[in-house]
């Protein structure tokens, strides 16, 4: 592989690793101090290939897409749409996703013509994504709309929050029966999709 994302650099030690496999690792991390150690670390190991940011990973780094790989080291409820578009066909990304009692390991790939679909691996406990969740429906869907391409049929499946109805002011997804469970998302995305949310 040629360019990857890490999300959550925590102490280094998987960019490390990402570092001796890509040409160069894209690294985000949201706490300073963790960030500051880690650059200091993989500096004296040697590693000129790797970039790091300060930054919320759920909105991934634009600057710098589209990843061959990406892979997520904390879990939000929902996988962040940016990262989604931000992977590269025939791309793959691993990330665990969910509440913390009900969290999966996700592989996500995206084929050659831009299309999704994901295969939950296994059950998993990790720390949550800070940021990782949107505040609301209505950007949540734009997010999703931003991530369709014209004229590509988009499909994937995200883990929804067990309480507190996510979709109940959603014109598109009005019934959510409360507990968690694997909502699948399929449509044709066109030009005229964002207007509509």
């Amino acid at each position: 592989m040629t360019r990857s994302s890490e999300i959550g650099t925590g102490l280094g030690y998987q960019a490390a690793i990402l570092a001796e496999l890509a040409r160069k690792v894209y690294s985000i991390e949201i706490i300073e101090e963790l960030a500051g150690q880690a650059k200091q670390r993989l500096r004296r190991q040697g590693y000129t290939n790797i970039e790091l940011e300060i930054a919320n990973g759920c909105h991934g780094w634009p600057e710098h897409a589209p990843f061959d790989k990406v892979i997520v080291t904390a879990a939000p409820d929902l996988i962040p749409p940016p990262l989604i578009h931000q992977l590269k066909s025939g791309g793959k990304m691993v990330i665990p996703a969910g509440l913390p009692d009900t969290q999966q390991l996700i592989l996500v790939e995206k084929d050659r013509h831009g299309r999704v679909t994901t295969k939950e691996i296994l059950p998993v406990r990790f720390s949550q994504l800070k940021g990782g969740n949107p505040p609301d429906t209505r950007q949540f869907l734009g997010d999703l709309a931003q991530t369709c391409q014209s004229g590509q049929r988009w499909r994937a499946r995200f883990l929804l929050p067990r309480k507190a109805g996510f979709l109940r002011n959603s014109e598109n997804h009005r019934s959510f029966a409360g507990a968690t469970r694997s909502y699948e998302v399929a449509r044709r995305c066109d030009q005229g999709l964002a207007s509509k949310l």
